[in-house]
């Protein structure tokens, strides 16, 4: 019998790759990170999830790891002024290299985890329920950090289908239920972690307009996202939206609607899997978003340059852009502040 390690967080997804591979005849091996404190107090639940189906849990401590590659990036990344991806670097920094890891010091033939992706000879497809696929969040994994996993059901399946399976199968409030907020982060405050964790204080600064004239004041830049209203706390003679953050000059700048729309943008990559040479490409810049048609080339300073053939919504930098060639996954990288 194969031992294969999967990546297990007390989910639907998670529990269903597990199932899949147990019914599969495979022996498997759970492996729970401990990454926040979060993970700490839902330790017990998953443990008695799985021993329901005489699977045992290994728990792995990696808060010292987390904190120092995450939680630092996430801090980091809003005092630059960006907006950061942290579940995107965690794939990268912390749940593939330890998934990798972990399978060969249990002597597994390899491991697998709860995305809905499939993976081939080191490349990354999305999965076939497009409505879940979690492509856009591992594209920053290397080839190196694939090698070695293995496709579950999760590649093929529908959500609608798996959890009538689970629900099938055991207790469905043992299950956790899926969260769309940032894992690490209470109640998705974000503002309050950045003050009590990164030391960010609201120090006030100018909103100005597209010319460069102050409009009124704000309580700290880092309160505010490129093409969003949130926070803006005061009226205007119009629906104004953040264009761009300074963080060097704490100024936030504030335009109409119509003009969040880019053509032009400039990645810092993280990933290249294959050349840009393909006339079939085209590119995500946040996750919930159907894909603009581009082209792309690498430029000085081994950047990507992308073009849009259609002009997309408030490219907002310090996230994550994915290239693909059909349903393949070309490249990544970060966005930077080169956007027109």
């Amino acid at each position: 019998m194969k031992r294969l390690l999967v990546g297990v967080s007390g989910g639907i997804d998670s529990l269903t790759a597990s199932l899949f591979f147990k019914d599969n005849n495979f022996e498997v091996i759970p492996l729970y990170l401990i990454l926040h404190e979060g993970n700490l107090k839902n330790r017990e639940q998953v443990e008695l999830l799985y021993d329901r189906f005489n699977m045992k849990v290994i728990i792995k401590d990696e808060r010292k790891r987390f904190r120092k590659s995450i939680i630092e990036y996430f801090i980091d990344t809003y005092k630059d002024g960006l907006t950061p991806n942290p579940c995107a670097l965690c794939n990268r920094d912390i749940k593939f290299p330890l998934l990798k890891n972990y399978a060969k010091e249990c002597k597994c033939g390899g491991f697998s985890t709860g995305h809905y992706i499939r993976v081939e000879n080191g490349r990354i497809f999305k999965g076939a329920d497009i409505s879940k696929d979690q492509s856009y969040f591992v594209a920053t994994v290397g080839s190196d950090d694939l090698s070695g996993f293995i496709n579950s059901n999760l590649s093929v399946a529908v959500k609608t289908d798996i959890y009538k399976n689970i629900k099938s199968r055991t207790d469905i409030s043992l299950v956790q239920k899926e969260s769309q907020e940032i894992c690490f982060i209470q109640n998705n405050d974000y503002i309050d972690f950045l003050k009590r964790y990164g030391g960010m204080d609201e120090k006030r600064g100018d909103f100005i307009d597209d010319e460069g004239k102050k409009i009124g004041e704000h309580r700290g830049y880092f309160r505010y996202t490129v093409g969003k209203r949130r926070n803006l706390e005061m009226g205007f003679n119009e629906r104004m939206y953040v264009k761009k953050i300074d963080s060097v000059s704490n100024q936030v700048q504030l335009t109409k609607r119509e003009n969040l729309f880019s053509s032009n943008f400039i990645l810092n990559p993280i990933q290249i899997f294959d050349n840009l040479n393909s006339d079939n490409l085209s590119i995500k810049t946040r996750y919930r978003q159907i894909e603009t048609k581009c082209s792309a080339k690498i430029i000085e300073r081994n950047l990507i340059e992308v073009n849009l053939k259609e002009k997309v919504e408030a490219v907002t930098p310090g996230q994550i852009g994915v290239i693909y060639q059909d349903d393949m996954v070309v490249a990544s990288g970060f966005i930077t502040k080169e956007i027109w």
